[in-house]
């Protein structure tokens, strides 16, 4: 998937689960565990910040960047802390 097709989804994800319903693009990002109902962690600016509910307290206009971490990915990356349905990962603009 290009970067170009990646930052409405992201958007989309984020503007789903702030607007306090369900999104089917959600849980397609965010993907659940193929062995359990874990999803993914997310981590703020290289911070753990908590689960995909979590997204919810992120406005909009304050992400820089969104990413996905398979649960490889995560593991290289974030070690352990990874979780085991992989990382989302935001990045939040300085001003």
């Amino acid at each position: 998937m290009s970067v170009r097709h990646f930052y409405p989804i992201a958007i989309a994800a984020i503007l789903g689960c702030a607007s306090g319903g369900t999104s089917p693009i959600s849980d397609t990002v965010h993907g659940k565990a193929t062995h359990g109902s874990e999803y993914a962690t997310v981590y703020v600016d290289g911070q753990r910040y908590g689960s995909v509910e979590s997204l919810r307290n992120i406005q909009a206009y304050q992400v820089a960047d969104i990413r996905y971490y398979d649960i490889t990915q995560a593991g290289a990356r974030f070690g352990v802390q990874g979780g085991t349905a992989g990382v989302i990962e935001v990045r939040i603009r300085t001003r």
